[in-house]
This record gives C-alpha cells, sequence and structure tokens, in this order.
C-alpha cells in the first residue's frame, strides 16, 4: 500500500509512541525543532499515518 502512495520509499521509518501526548511532546521537543531545518531539506516528502494496536 504505502508504496503504491509515494513510489519507492528509501526509507521506512516506523515510531510508536505510548500516547498521543507522547507524541506531542516528540513532535514539540525544542531540541528536535532546533535541527527540523535539516530533516526538511534532506528528505523529499514526510507521510504521518496515524493508527492504532488492534
Amino acid at each position: 500500500m504505502l508504496e503504491s502512495l509515494i513510489g519507492t520509499p528509501d526509507e521506512l521509518h516506523i515510531i510508536i509512541f505510548a500516547t498521543k501526548q507522547d507524541f506531542i511532546n516528540y513532535k514539540d521537543d525544542d531540541e528536535r525543532l532546533q535541527y527540523l531545518h535539516l530533516k526538511e531539506t534532506s528528505i523529499e516528502k514526510t507521510i504521518l499515518i496515524e493508527g492504532a494496536l488492534l
């Protein structure tokens, strides 16, 4: 499914957070945000998929 959405990805990272608040804390982390421009200039496309464990 993912390949059909974006072509063949060069890398795929799967990150699991215990809670939605843990994800928000990660997303808003000051140290992460300090380096965000490096990610944005080196990655062509990012797709965020929110799911639930069954």
